[in-house]
């Protein structure tokens, strides 16, 4: 949980600026933030719905994390408006599937409702209070290297950090519901 929302609130808080960082227009910008956020909506309708069908949601943790790290990676590298919307596209989608997923972890992985309510407001609470920080230090990198491919770089070894993350959670161990 606090993973995926620190990569979140850092590209919602700083991906205009990247953008126009690029020599892009803040027109631009501005439309690859709101397509950022926008595209990601049906991959968050769509994932619940896919972790139901399975009894291990393993493989769609590591194919989400892995869309998201081919869309950061492009993301670095891009400098024309088409592979920086590519790239703003890729990550929505896999944004989108990464808030649902985690919260799906939550309720799949609980016996009952009162450790679904106790897991879900420690992973959220702790993991809103991580993902607070996330757009501060990735400022800070930025303010003192003068450059966002450092930032950028961290965020793609987050994103590994959250497949492996996903990774374990996503195996069903749970045998009995009370």
């Amino acid at each position: 949980m606090g993973i995926q929302s620190l990569i979140f609130y850092s590209l919602v808080a700083w991906l205009p600026t990247i953008i126009t960082s690029k020599g892009m227009t803040a027109s631009f910008a501005g439309t690859m933030a709101l397509t950022y956020q926008l595209i990601a909506i049906p991959a968050t309708l769509a994932t619940p719905l896919l972790c139901g069908k399975f009894k291990n949601q393993r493989g769609i943790a590591i194919s989400i994390c892995s869309l998201y790290l081919l869309g950061m990676v492009i993301f670095i590298s891009a400098q024309t408006e088409m592979l920086i919307s590519l790239s703003t596209i890729i990550m929505s989608l896999a944004m989108g599937g990464c808030i649902s997923l985690s919260i799906a972890f939550i309720s799949l992985r609980t016996p009952n409702a009162k450790r679904t309510s106790e897991l879900s407001g420690m992973s959220q609470s702790a993991g809103y209070l991580l993902a607070a920080l996330g757009p501060i230090f990735m400022g800070l990198i930025y303010d003192n290297l003068q450059t966002w491919t450092l930032p950028l770089i961290i965020a793609c070894i987050l994103i590994i950090a959250l497949a492996i993350c996903g990774y374990f959670a996503g195996n069903n161990i749970l045998t009995d519901r009370d």
